[in-house]
């Protein structure tokens, strides 16, 4: 018996050895026969299954009545979808001043929706110039968290990221505006401490516990960007208009709140466009995008188009890996219709970046700096 339990650990190191190899020189490993003339793979059959799905609020659905009725009506239909929240309300219970570096200022308000449901809120504002543009809202995407608005390293590939343009609640008040910076659900200060084991991509986990609860985690990340958004009108201005920017899972959450709320008046976002049958359904997924049903209903046309005819400016890669600019393209021309109807054409921007799936500041701000 243990000579027979040696052997066998001999073995299963021999084919981990070559598992590694394999993967090393051919980037995979696939030990299972081939089948030249039979589908077992499941996405063969969930993009089957997607091609031939009905959207029945599709922009192309005829005898809907004009834009406006369409988009009340698929605006109706997506906050369902997603399971927004527009009565989630938040207190503020405490403030403070907190360091931060250069020429600028940061207050934090802790904002209170339950006796376990805090969000740390900070407002950055340059000390040498009013900041009375407007108020830009910056979020984070699949990142270590807000501390990349701020410039502030928490982990090692925060450098990077901070070289590459991260800093967005810096850069918005170098333009002249009231930057809003918070952790979205999951990340930085608002990690999650209390699993023992998790998935890589934390977004994965509250994806899941959100469908048990009866919601989705964009719709819990939507309902919280529309209830900071009270809040801060409150706290600096209820006239001046209030924009998200972001990048990729940000651009995603962005995008997502501006379709729902009227109360966003622009969005600029990056790294987040594309048909969900030429996108999310040919990778892995990550549990942000996943809503049930939507299939059904429409494509991501639909939430650019709900968000017409205020101004939206997306910025997409040629070389993005995840959101190339191809499949940006294919979405904005759809919803250029929805646009076109409203007068509003010139408020539908996308712009190509020379580049892969990152921050591209130098196109952005100058994009937003039109409306102001």
């Amino acid at each position: 018996m243990i000579r027979f339990r040696i052997f066998n650990f001999i073995l299963s190191k021999i084919l981990a050895f070559k598992r590694r190899i394999y993967i090393f020189i051919f980037g995979d490993f696939d030990p299972y026969p081939k089948h030249k003339y039979i589908s077992y793979s499941p996405s063969d059959y969930y993009l089957k299954k997607a091609s031939s799905s009905a959207l029945k609020l599709d922009l192309g659905v005829e005898n809907i009545g004009n834009d406006s009725n369409w988009q009340n009506i698929a605006r109706k239909k997506f906050t369902e979808l997603i399971h927004y929240n527009e009565n989630l309300q938040g207190t503020v219970v405490d403030k403070m001043q907190m360091p931060i570096k250069g020429e600028y200022n940061r207050t934090r308000y802790i904002i209170k929706f339950d006796e376990r449901y805090h969000i740390p809120v900070d407002i950055i504002k340059r000390k040498d110039i009013e900041n009375k543009k407007g108020i830009v809202i910056c979020l984070q995407g699949t990142n270590s968290g807000a501390n990349l608005n701020i410039g502030k390293v928490r982990m090692p590939d925060d450098y990077r990221k901070i070289y590459n343009g991260a800093a967005l609640a810096l850069q918005a008040a170098d333009n002249g505006f009231t930057a809003v910076s918070f952790d979205r659900i999951g990340y930085g200060e608002r990690r999650e401490s209390k699993y023992l084991l998790e998935n890589n991509n934390v977004s994965v986990d509250l994806g899941y516990h959100s469908l048990i609860l009866g919601s989705t985690l964009l719709g819990d990340n939507v309902s919280e960007v529309s209830a900071v958004m009270k809040v801060i009108k409150k706290i600096i201005s209820s006239t001046l208009p209030i924009w998200i920017v972001g990048y990729s899972a940000a651009g995603t959450v962005a995008l997502a709140s501006a379709a729902v709320d009227s109360g966003v008046d622009g969005i600029a976002v990056g790294g987040c466009l594309g048909f969900e049958r030429d996108t999310i359904l040919k990778r892995r997924a990550g549990g942000l995008n996943n809503i049930p049903n939507l299939l059904d209903w429409f494509q991501q046309d639909a939430q650019v188009s709900l968000i017409a005819p205020r101004p939206s400016i997306y910025i997409a890669g040629v070389n993005d890996h995840i959101w190339p600019f191809d499949a940006a393209e294919k979405v904005v021309e759809s919803a250029k219709k929805v646009y076109l109807s409203m007068s509003a054409e010139e408020d539908l921007i996308l712009i190509k970046a020379d580049g892969p799936h990152t921050y591209y500041p130098e196109l952005m701000w100058p994009a937003v700096n039109k409306y102001f």
